[in-house]
């Protein structure tokens, strides 16, 4: 039987946890650097949504090294935990994830996933899953889901 994307949303929720650990040192408790942090994220899911799959790996490459204080914060929380570098453990590169990506470099990676649509569009839903896990429970899950009228929900 074959997988769906709901059969790998136990990572996507793992791997927002880590991002969610990674951030809360940054942010120190204080509200509105939460909402700022917020803000960026929904950003780098417009990216993605827009943008595609490779345009968010570059944006985040480019966010990482030139990006402002928190754009530098998340883009490197993102890359060291759902992109990864070369052997390393991330969403993207689990071999139980299938996307056969554990000995390439990042931006190869891009490429490499955008070569193939079913890749693609598996591996922007991962990613678009985490994030919006991350966004909706960074604070300790303070952000409003649309049924509670919450400004921010997609």
């Amino acid at each position: 039987m074959a997988k769906t994307i709901d059969d790998y949303d136990f990572y996507c929720v793992d791997y927002s946890k880590r991002i969610i650990d990674d951030l809360s040192p940054t942010l120190g408790g204080v509200e509105a650097k939460y909402s700022e942090m917020k803000n960026l994220i929904t950003r780098a899911l417009s990216v993605l949504d827009k943008n595609g799959l490779y345009g968010f790996f570059l944006s985040m490459s480019w966010r990482g090294g030139r990006g402002a204080p928190g754009e530098k914060v998340l883009a490197g929380s993102i890359h060291s935990h759902l992109i990864g570098d070369k052997g390393e453990q991330t969403l993207l590169r689990l071999k139980e994830v299938g996307l056969q990506t554990a000995d390439v470099e990042a931006l190869d990676m891009g490429l490499m996933l955008c070569r193939s649509v079913d890749h693609t569009f598996f591996a922007r839903e991962l990613i678009r899953r985490t994030l919006t896990y991350v966004r909706y429970n960074i604070g300790g899950g303070k952000g409003k889901s649309e049924s509670e009228g919450g400004a921010d929900a997609r």
